[in-house]
């Protein structure tokens, strides 16, 4: 897949490739990744490239993406196996999902100070 290269005018290097783009974060950690659905079938070359730009920033943001259930699994699978994690209940009917919510009734100003995970979500 043919990929471009250009800096900002801050200097940070913007990648791209004929369906995406990864335009690194202001702070220095992690990137920006635009060009895609991921409601869509992800092809090889979008998940190599993915991959290079997961390996490259460590934290990948995909904005504005509205997934239902089964395309997130979808997704996920084409970036490889889910994991396992016997001390987490899942989401019914997705036991590769956890879903984590606050209710509108909950006044906890610090969300997630009660609650600590080492995977990623």
């Amino acid at each position: 897949m043919p990929k471009s290269s250009t800096r900002s005018a801050a200097g940070e290097r913007h990648e791209s490739s004929p369906t995406l783009e990864v335009e690194p974060l202001a702070h220095g950690f992690g990137a920006t990744v635009s060009g895609l659905d991921l409601r869509a079938p992800v092809t090889s070359e979008q998940a190599e490239a993915i991959h290079a730009a997961w390996a490259r920033h460590a934290v990948l943001v995909f904005p504005g993406q509205c997934l239902s259930p089964e395309q997130l699994e979808a997704f996920t699978l084409a970036l490889g196996e889910f994991g396992e994690d016997p001390f987490i209940e899942p989401m019914p009917g997705h036991p590769n999902i956890l879903e984590i919510r606050r209710e509108a009734a909950e006044t906890v100003q610090n969300f997630g100070a009660a609650w600590h995970s080492d995977w990623s979500f």
